[in-house]
């Protein structure tokens, strides 16, 4: 199984590749969902180059939404990323698959779990489009993964470590309404970490542990076919222990060193996630780094905390404390033993720390847990790792040095000739030993030279300038062959023409039976249902009904869904797997959550005939294509996110409520079922008048809203 690491800047690149990944996944300087993690083009380059001579590989994340203004850039953009030889592009946006598929028909693209698939078949139809490789939800389990595996010859991609998204990816807006933050174009604020008061639990009721499947991602092996570490953001640290951690399990001999090392760097406490059916998945009082729980606070004193430690604790560790439900941070500047006699490591057992004016406060504390949150243990080792070639590649070299013939080094089966010829010595020849020592000069270069037959005569002579030059030409060759690739060759493409839209008419989604009966009294003819289970009740109420399937759709629910909806001539879809099923059979139109906004994703909806454009669609940005209608949501509780997750509190007034409502101390957010899930979105809906679209309709969504609510946005717009 392949190790993916993330990669932040040209640093942790080398670092990623000395502790032993076997890919980087990394962003250049745009276009990533990590804004923050941009890497320079000078930087990439070296990046890349760096993993190659390692036969190590690089994937370039440009899983991002596109707005229609930015194609043209993005195209230019990846003309450049092409000349770097990358070994892959992760996408989410299907019009920037396309283009890159039309563009690059040899590059290798995967599908970002941004691109929210879900079913097998979701994941055949981008095999069918040319894709190497899914990122797998992080929702799925260990069993659903597997009858994916088994459905396609995808290469499987899952996250096996890092933090996780309360939200299925790629459906999340809440960052986005609440601040301008787009999930979906690498800006994040994440909301999910704020505060929210459910039940009178004011808590971080949102926020998730983070993942760690630790040894047990040895239990995917023969099911996945890249494991995932999350966190380009993260410190050097982090990944140093990561890496090397995880290394260690897949090469046979776990480091539990490093497992301590790993809970150290970053954790919100940890689960094993949905892939491994774990339960404990929220941490609720806590947001930040809980660290390494090392031992116990005894008691305390103006001058001293006594300690008992059962996990070793170094001086100069940052640690927390908590006591009686309070907390403090210090650092250990002075560490004693029982004796109070100062030392650098304590192991195990009773010791002090020495307090100054900088942590004076700390003598409140009387009893508590102590945790390490930050330590300087692993600098020296952390540092040496960042440099290049820290790492080496050993190359077998036979060595021939005959006087008056050239030297020749056979490196792997290559043979290298010298431009010079040897000398018979006239005074004191040239050792054995004293032509390996220079040969063997490779610091500079990824290699070490392991001599594997060494033939020289004993009365052999060359000047040590031209044995360096002859090594370093022959260091430069192997590097060359390592960096070789086969250029990829670009074919034409031409970005679609737009078709400036005009206004027509309003539409209508509902979700509940009262909605339907307010809509037939004011004379609408047509109604979108997001409810199956509602269709038998208002059906006969509308001369058209279309029902709206699901965002989220799981193998086990397919045929479910596919018989409410028999009967059914037009269908609105709402995620890849059910549009590819459909496609031919039905009248397809397309629901915002596939995240359209440019008109090349507009042009690979085959077959389609009305999509909504994503929520994050400048009014002013896109304009149509011909012969597919194209819609804006113009009323709405805005939609943040779609839960999966067991959330007792909220789960247990759901049981006898439609909605419950929670807030994150600036707003009143909405709760609602959906579809066995929980959907959160905003109380106070958006409104857009006809006259700022740019689309063939707008599309009124209703919700949760009451009969008083719907008549006064009724009254906004007919």
């Amino acid at each position: 199984m392949e190790l993916l690491a993330p990669v932040k800047d040209k640093e942790s690149g080398i670092l990623a590749i000395n502790c032993g990944a076997d890919a980087l996944y990394c962003s250049g300087p745009g276009f990533s969902a990590r804004v923050a993690a941009a890497i320079s083009w000078e930087d990439l380059k070296e990046i890349i180059e760096y993993a190659h001579l390692y036969s190590k590989k690089v994937y370039i994340t440009l899983n991002t939404l596109i707005d229609d203004i930015a194609i043209k850039a993005v195209n230019s953009y990846l003309d450049q990323l092409v000349t770097y030889d990358i070994d892959g592009l992760i996408v989410q946006d299907i019009g920037l698959l396309k283009m890159v598929r039309a563009m690059y028909p040899d590059l290798e693209i995967h599908a970002s779990t941004q691109m929210h698939i879900h079913n097998q078949a979701g994941f055949a139809y981008i095999k069918s489009k040319g894709l190497a490789r899914a990122v797998v939800p992080r929702e799925m389990t260990l069993k659903q993964i597997q009858a994916i595996k088994k459905s396609t010859s995808l290469s499987i991609e899952t996250f096996v470590h890092g933090a996780l998204c309360v939200s299925y990816s790629g459906q999340c807006l809440y960052s986005h309404f609440d601040n301008g933050g787009s999930g979906n174009k690498g800006a994040c604020k994440q909301n999910c970490r704020q505060l929210h008061n459910i039940a009178s639990n004011n808590a971080y009721n949102l926020s998730l542990r983070d993942l760690s499947l630790g040894n047990n991602v040895l239990n995917l092996e023969g099911i996945v076919d890249s494991l995932k570490i999350e966190g380009r953001l993260k410190s050097k640290e982090y990944l140093y222990s990561n890496i090397s951690y995880y290394r260690s399990v897949l090469d046979g001999n776990e480091n539990v060193e490093l497992r301590d090392l790993v809970s150290i760097a970053y954790n919100r406490k940890f689960t094993r996630g949905p892939v491994l059916e774990a339960k404990d998945v929220f941490n609720q009082d806590r947001v930040n780094n809980h660290g390494l729980h090392v031992g116990h606070v005894l008691s305390s004193d103006k001058d001293y905390i006594k300690i008992e430690v059962f996990k070793t604790l170094h001086r100069l560790d940052s640690i927390r404390i908590l006591s009686n439900g309070l907390e403090s941070g210090l650092s250990v500047d002075v560490l004693l033993d029982e004796q109070k006699k100062e030392i650098q490591v304590l192991e195990s057992g009773i010791g002090y720390i020495k307090l100054n004016k900088q942590n004076k406060y700390a003598n409140n504390i009387q009893k508590g847990d102590l945790y390490i949150v930050k330590t300087r243990a692993y600098e020296t080792m952390i540092d040496s790792l960042s440099k290049k070639y820290a790492k080496k590649v050993e190359l077998d070299v036979k060595v021939s040095a005959y006087v008056l013939s050239p030297m020749i080094l056979e490196v792997n089966g290559r043979s290298y000739t010298s431009e010079f010829t040897l000398e018979q010595a006239s005074n004191k020849p040239m050792s054995k030993e004293d032509i390996l020592k220079q040969l063997s000069k490779t610091n500079e270069s990824p290699f070490q030279f392991n001599f594997i037959d060494v033939s020289v005569d004993d009365d052999v002579f060359v000047v040590k300038s031209q044995l360096n030059a002859f090594r370093r030409s022959v260091v430069e060759a192997e590097m060359a062959l390592l960096l070789q690739r086969e250029k990829l060759v670009k074919e034409s493409y031409t970005l679609q023409e737009g078709i400036k839209k005009s206004f027509k008419a309003y539409k209508f989604m509902i979700r509940t039976y009262q909605q339907a009966l307010l809509l037939q009294e004011v004379g609408i003819k047509e109604v979108y249902v997001d409810d199956l289970e509602l269709l038998e009740q208002v059906n006969g109420m509308f001369e058209q009904i279309v029902p709206v399937l699901p965002r989220v759709v799981k193998d086990d629910q397919v045929e479910t869904y596919l018989s409410k909806i028999q009967s059914y001539d037009r269908v609105m879809v709402s995620e890849l797997g059910m549009y590819d099923l459909l496609k031919g059979k039905k009248t397809l139109e397309v629901n915002y959550s596939l995240n359209i906004l440019n008109k090349e994703a507009l042009s690979m909806l085959d077959g389609v005939e009305n999509v909504i454009l994503s929520y994050e669609c400048k009014q002013d940005g896109l304009f149509g294509i011909q012969g597919v209608s194209t819609s804006s949501i113009v009323y709405s509780r805005l939609p943040y996110m779609i839960i999966d997750y067991p959330l007792e509190a909220l789960d247990q007034q759901l049981e006898s409520n439609d909605m419950v409502e929670l807030d994150n101390n600036k707003e009143i957010l909405i709760a609602s079922k959906y579809y066995g899930m929980k959907e959160l979105h905003s109380k106070k809906g958006r409104m857009v008048k006809d006259k700022e679209l740019t689309v063939d309709y707008g599309f009124i969504v209703f919700t949760s809203e009451d009969s008083k609510q719907v008549k006064e946005v009724l009254n906004q717009y007919i």
